[in-house]
This record gives structure tokens, C-alpha cells and sequence, in this order.
């Protein structure tokens, strides 16, 4: 997932990255070269949220966590693996959810 802002409104976007791995092998007499190339084959987009849709889903989920007695570090990769999202979007999440839970 991924988060996008379309003019004032924000939006958290699902999708899935396909991606073909290459690899070539070059022996020589002493050496060995591995060259991996990654291309991707197809983008597939399952679904736009908005974005208090996710984050009312994702604040029981990270009250839950926080519940459980998991650390801040605990959930926020929880969250990156749960959700598939990019370090800076999770942690964008997180502390809106730790404001929201805690300040609000």
C-alpha cells in the first residue's frame, strides 16, 4: 500500500509489483561475477481507500498491538509487513494512530 494525496484528499492505493529476477553467471579462472537484474512484468492495482477508511482499520489494529504490549518499533514493522507499506508510510500511520489513541 501506498499513500497519494490528490489535491486535498488523501488516498491509500493496494497493489502488487511483479517483478522478474535475472540473473547471468561469468566465471573466470579466479573470479566469479553474479549480475542480478530485476524488471518488472506487470502492476496490478486491487483497490483505492480513502484514507480515514484505512486508518479506522489500522487504529484497532495498532490499539490491539499496543495492547498486546509491543513496542513502538514492534508495530510499526508489524504494520509495514500487515499492510505491505514503505517504512515512511507505516510510520506516517503509526503517529497518527499514537496521537489519535493517546492525545485524543
Amino acid at each position: 500500500m501506498a499513500s497519494v494525496e490528490i489535491g486535498d484528499k488523501k488516498f491509500w492505493i493496494e497493489y502488487l509489483i511483479k517483478v522478474k529476477r535475472k540473473r547471468k553467471v561469468f566465471n573466470g579462472d579466479d573470479v566469479k561475477v553474479i549480475l542480478e537484474k530485476e524488471e518488472v512484468e506487470d502492476v496490478e492495482f486491487w483497490g483505492v481507500y480513502e484514507y480515514g477508511e484505512v486508518a479506522r482499520a489500522a487504529l484497532r489494529l495498532i490499539e490491539e498491538l499496543f495492547h498486546e504490549g509491543k513496542s513502538r518499533d514492534e508495530v510499526l514493522e508489524y504494520i509495514q509487513k500487515y499492510y505491505g507499506m514503505k517504512e515512511s508510510d507505516a510510520k506516517e500511520l503509526l503517529d497518527f494512530a499514537e496521537w489519535y489513541l493517546f492525545n485524543g
